[in-house]
């Protein structure tokens, strides 16, 4: 066990020099935790991609997230709800010709499914007891720091999700896959 954690952090970290900031047609996984009030979550799963060359001093990049997260009423401490988010992203990705460091913004749209319950104790109805669904506009703000050519954390503040999130990234490209893969021989 001790052997493979030992050639996984090798892995990790043999490219530590190497790492540059957001780049086109790279395509980028991470998953992320939130943190704001009354809620656990939001747990978050997204992808993005690099669309664009150097525009001005920066480059585009689409993607989505999908998370969810459980809350609480403050005044029915009972009261829980679900909520799970779909959302498309366009953030611009700063160009500061800092190696290891991505900074961005961006906007996104959302759109909400929220699963309501009622306070156990009281009887009170939060809501509804069926799922509403509601779209909503957000803007955002973070960070990425590489630690290798593949691996990164975030750090993500803005309006949506939660306040402040943060996790880990991996940036791969189609071609990199296929060449470790052996696929591109055919």
């Amino acid at each position: 066990m001790k052997n493979y954690i030992a050639l996984a952090l090798f892995v990790c970290l043999s490219n530590f020099g190497n790492a540059q900031a957001f780049q086109k047609d790279g395509n980028y996984l991470q998953a992320g935790f939130g943190a704001q009030p009354h809620t656990l979550g939001p747990i978050s799963v997204g992808y993005e991609r690099g669309i664009t060359g150097l525009i001005g001093i920066g480059r585009f990049g689409v993607g989505g997230i999908v998370a969810n997260e459980f809350y609480y009423n403050p005044l029915y401490l009972n009261a829980v709800q679900n909520r799970t988010t779909l959302m498309g992203r366009c953030a611009y990705h700063f160009d500061f010709d800092i190696e290891k460091m991505d900074v961005y913004a961006g906007a996104a749209v959302a759109i909400q499914f929220r699963g309501e319950n009622k306070d156990r104790n009281t009887g009170y109805i939060y809501g509804s007891n069926s799922a509403r669904i509601s779209p909503f506009p957000t803007l955002f703000g973070g960070i990425r720091y590489y630690f290798s050519e593949q691996f990164a954390v975030y750090a993500e503040v803005g309006y949506g999700l939660g306040y402040l999130s943060g996790g880990i990234v991996y940036r791969f490209t189609y071609q990199y896959l296929l060449k470790r893969s052996g696929l591109n021989e055919f």
